[in-house]
């Protein structure tokens, strides 16, 4: 603290420096120039030396001063740098905080949306693999390999695709997908079979789509570029 002060008045001396010369120079006059010293006896010694002392108590009462308000205004101001670096600090915190709660209510929302979908996708019952069984059973022979499509992007709809898929291969069925298929290569949703043309439609795909019918299922037709013979069991969009 002391050094503190000491450097600080080191930047004021010119104050106290400029009052003692002037009682140095009264001094100097009287024992080594008594030309000057005649000048400066045209106002009384008692006078000057009054003037003289209470110049040099001035500069030391505004040096100290000057002093105080420097320290004063230095506090002030880290003070306020301070304070400014602690509001930064809780916005900073204040936005972390607001980032975690947004992620947090996404993840809610996404477990929302997981749950929604969970509850609502369609999937086959233990009745509907009964039914697939009895009707397709005596078709094995008939569709040792069956194409199963799916629009892209769909999940609900390949994971129902994946069940069918999954039961035909027990049935001895070998199922080729579910492929991905455009969502516009087919207009409707639900269950599909999809021929070249559905005004010559393969007696195959009549077959199969009898055997759904039978086990509970309704399909639509749908036409899509392939093979006139050829047909394929598309999973579209639930309805």
């Amino acid at each position: 603290m002391l050094l503190d002060y000491l450097w600080l008045l080191t930047t004021k001396w010119w104050a106290i420096v400029s009052a003692g010369a002037l009682l140095g120079i009264d001094e100097f006059a009287r024992r080594y120039s008594p030309w000057l010293h005649r000048w400066f006896n045209f106002v009384p010694a008692k006078t000057r030396r009054r003037v003289e002392v209470s110049a040099l108590i001035f500069a030391f009462v505004y040096v100290n001063y000057a002093l105080w308000a420097e320290a004063q205004s230095a506090r002030t101001a880290a003070e306020a740098r301070a304070e400014s670096l602690s509001a930064s600090e809780q916005v900073k915190e204040v936005r972390q905080l607001h980032t975690l709660l947004q992620e947090a209510r996404n993840e809610i929302l996404g477990l929302k949306d997981a749950e929604k979908f969970r509850k609502t996708a369609r999937a086959l019952t233990e009745h509907d693999k009964q039914q697939l069984t009895q009707s397709l059973s005596p078709l094995v022979s008939d569709f040792p390999r069956l194409k199963i499509g799916a629009p892209v992007g769909d999940g609900e709809a390949h994971g129902f695709a994946s069940e069918f898929a999954a039961h035909f291969k027990s049935l001895g069925i070998e199922p080729v997908g579910p492929r991905t298929l455009q969502p516009t290569s087919f207009s409707k949703g639900g269950l599909q079979i999809a021929v070249n043309d559905i005004k010559k439609i393969p007696v195959k795909a009549e077959i199969f789509a009898r055997a759904l019918a039978a086990a509970g299922f309704t399909p639509h037709l749908a036409q899509l570029p392939m093979e006139e013979l050829e047909f394929e069991f598309i999973v579209a969009a639930k309805p």
